[in-house]
Order: C-alpha cells, then structure tokens, then sequence
C-alpha cells in the first residue's frame, strides 16, 4: 500500500532540499520513495511539477518492453 505525504515549504529551494534529502535517505534504504515532486506556482499562475521520475522515460520504456513481445 502507498502513501501520499504532502510537505508544504515556503521556498522552492527548500523543497528542493527536502527532496534531495530524502534521496539520500532512500539510499540507505531508510525510506521508499515511488516519486518525489516539486510543485510551484510562477507569478503568472502557471503550475510546475519538478519530478524525480521521467514519467515520459519510464512510459516510453514500458511501452518498448510490451511492444517487443
């Protein structure tokens, strides 16, 4: 089961930080991280997701591996 944890930081460099940290957690296999995001919002409104999985990436490489069979 997964869970969904939602940490609200008033910089991005902050957030940035958080999620670097717990990179390094998750390589000494103190947490599991299925995704970690960034999200901001510029002046003009627009959202920005900053994700640590290439989504695009991973999905051009299932449907590579699915195709091949």
């Amino acid at each position: 089961m997964s869970d969904l944890i939602v940490i609200g930081f008033d910089t991005e460099d902050g957030a940035t930080a958080a999620r670097t940290e717990c990179a390094a957690l998750e390589k000494e296999y103190l947490i599991d991280l299925a995704d970690a995001v960034v999200v901001r919002r510029t002046s003009d409104g627009k959202v920005h997701l900053d994700q640590s999985v290439n989504l695009t990436a991973l999905g051009f490489s299932g449907g590579l591996a699915t195709g091949a069979f």
